[in-house]
């Protein structure tokens, strides 16, 4: 996908439509970004969620009336 939008900004550039080319750049800079911050971030992101899943796991289990975990089960 990044691939594609930098040959859009570079054919735009090179057809001399800057303002069209500074929109694309601007486009490619934010997804590059997100991808470096989502990756720096996802540690984080990962420790806050496995709590919550597994809440949310439980919370269904016992709404069904399943079986709960037994610590002799463990």
């Amino acid at each position: 996908m990044l691939v594609n939008l930098h040959l859009l900004a570079y054919r735009a550039a090179r057809e001399r439509r800057f303002r069209e080319h500074q929109a694309w750049m601007i486009r490619n800079f934010a997804l590059t970004y997100a991808a470096v911050t989502l990756r720096a971030a996802l540690p984080v992101l990962i420790l806050l969620q496995l709590p919550f899943s597994i809440v949310v796991a439980e919370i269904l289990i016992s709404r069904r009336g399943l079986p709960g975990v037994r610590m002799s089960t463990l």
